[in-house]
């Protein structure tokens, strides 16, 4: 059906409590606007609550001040009166009872918040807020001519000799009322504007009804409450500018968690690293460094000895069996993405021996050294040449710079004397004097001049 035949179908008061609801809800948008309250209600919530502490001490400094006032304005009364009735004597003890309970008593309860930290499921601003409310409307009703006319004594027979400024009084009290409201407690403006209007209105109800003159009064009230708009206007400039100082306190509170935590995770990880380094050295046969590119990054040391040959500055992918070369970069991806190690069995081409070896593989997050590669030996096999292996009979770059070279200068002078270097141990676990030793029966390929070279040594 069509929205012009469900209207037609509803009743009058449907209409008008359709009407009253789309009414209720515009006002309700308007409020929350003026409120200047975020739109998540968590960090209105925290809002709120970093608020407290401040408010909590602004509001007991006032109190305390409301106080010592109070009993100045009574000893001066008896003073003005040393010879007091019996009307002067309750009209005063009344008078100081509404001005000095609430603050005391309230500024106790703050006391023992601050001091002990109890309370603290207390909703504090707006009780703060009820006792400013009760504070506008005492200012009004507790002054000396309002509640000798509310007692039913007239003011010039029971205080001889004194004239009513009731008005200036209650006019001044609350200007200042609204202007430490505004400026001085953090209430947010959602609830401040309450204080104003209950001391206006409890001026023109007073006005009415014991002095009879409300004209003169509306005007003095009206007075106060365009005073106390334009600082309600001053307040809610000030505390938007508040809103976005503590929006940007956030997000970089937040940031700094973010920092904080990734820091933590990066020592961790290198905690990790340096604990999985010292057991690799122990249970693998030799320790390597990868780049990003999958480049040895290890000049001299156990790596070479374990190769037979300089290892620094060439691809680790050129010592492994072509078939073996994908399963390894699929590892490198996996421990990159999971930043965890990993296992792979590959068979490694050294420059005497082909190993199959089993490597653990696990990416540092470095620059230069971004992966290390713990290496051990499961078994060791003749060498082979790559057509034996099925392999292309064409040996990488390195491999033939490598065999070009001199044997004496590619073997490591405590290979020759079959002596390892200490925490260094062949494949298979022996020592490298026993793998020298089982080498002898292993036949070796050599160029002439290799040979002569080798006898020599």
């Amino acid at each position: 059906p069509s929205p012009g035949r469900d209207a037609a179908r509803m009743t009058p008061r449907a209409t008008r409590a359709m009407t009253r609801w789309s009414f209720s809800r515009v006002v309700t948008r308007r409020l929350v606007a003026l409120g200047l309250r975020f739109a998540d209600c968590d960090d209105e919530a925290r809002f709120k609550a970093g608020l407290e502490a401040e408010l909590l001490r602004s509001t007991l400094g006032g109190a305390i001040v409301t106080c010592i006032g109070s009993a100045i304005h009574g000893v001066s009364s008896f003073l003005e009166q040393p010879e007091m009735a019996t009307p002067n004597w309750m009209i005063l003890v009344c008078q100081q009872t509404l001005w000095l309970a609430v603050p005391a008593v309230l500024a106790t309860l703050i006391a023992l918040r601050l001091a002990l930290g109890c309370l603290k499921g207390w909703n504090w601003e707006l009780l703060v807020v009820a006792c400013a409310v009760y504070g506008a409307v005492a200012i009004v009703a507790g002054q000396t001519h309002h509640l000798t006319l509310g007692f039913g004594y007239d003011f010039a027979a029971t205080w001889s000799g004194s004239t009513s400024k009731s008005e200036a009084w209650s006019l001044l009290g609350l200007n200042l009322l609204s202007t430490v409201i505004y400026f001085q407690l953090r209430i947010r403006v959602v609830f401040s504007w309450l204080v104003p209007l209950a001391g206006g209105i409890t001026f023109i109800i007073t006005s009415a009804c014991l002095l009879e003159v409300a004209y003169t009064q509306a005007i003095y009230a009206l007075a106060l409450m365009a005073l106390s708009y334009f600082s309600w206007a001053g307040s809610a400039i000030n505390e938007r500018h508040l809103r976005a100082k503590w929006l940007a306190m956030q997000s970089v509170q937040v940031k700094e968690e973010e920092i904080h935590e990734k820091d933590m995770e990066i020592k961790e990880h290198l905690r990790s690293v340096s604990l999985l380094h010292q057991v690799l050295g122990v249970f693998c046969d030799t320790l390597i460094y990868l780049d990003k590119d999958l480049m040895i990054q290890c000049p001299g040391g156990p790596p070479e000895v374990f190769f037979e040959r300089p290892v620094h500055g060439i691809s680790f992918l050129e010592l492994l069996r072509n078939d073996d070369v994908d399963r390894f970069q699929a590892c490198v991806r996996r421990a990159t993405q999971a930043r965890s190690p990993e296992v792979v069995l590959v068979t490694l081409h050294r420059c005497f021996t082909v190993s199959e070896a089993q490597l653990l593989l696990l990416d540092t997050g470095a620059e230069t050294r971004r992966y290390m590669l713990g290496v051990r030996v499961e078994r060791d096999h003749p060498p082979q040449t790559r057509s034996e292996a099925g392999e292309s009979e064409e040996p990488p770059v390195a491999m033939a710079a490598a065999m070009s070279e001199p044997l004496a200068d590619r073997l490591h002078p405590e290979m020759l004397l079959g002596m390892g270097p200490r925490g260094v141990s062949a494949p298979g676990g022996h020592s490298l004097e026993a793998d020298a030793r089982d080498r002898r029966d292993v036949p070796i390929e050599l160029h002439a001049g290799e040979r002569a070279e080798a006898h020599r040594v």
